[in-house]
């Protein structure tokens, strides 16, 4: 589980490993997420910033991402874990 909270900051999440669940909370800071994985169950919420992903199917069940920010920006890339 990875967890992450932030006012102004910004935040770059990069896993090497599948995940559990991600949970990240800014205000203006904006958030990128790069993970081995294929598919998600994420709820990735924003008033004014944009949200963009890349390579991720949402699946629900599947390992959680949820993002909440005010005015950050969310970049979420998912490339499928190598075997």
């Amino acid at each position: 589980q990875c967890s992450l909270t932030s006012i102004t900051g910004s935040a770059t999440l990069t896993l090497t490993e599948p995940y559990e669940e991600i949970t990240a909370n800014t205000v203006t800071g904006d958030v990128v997420i790069e993970a081995p994985v294929d598919v998600c169950d994420a709820v990735l919420r924003s008033v004014s910033g944009r949200i963009r992903t890349s390579g991720v199917s949402i699946v629900e069940g599947a390992a959680r991402v949820r993002v909440n920010t005010v005015s950050g920006e969310l970049d979420m890339t998912c490339t499928p874990a190598e075997e």
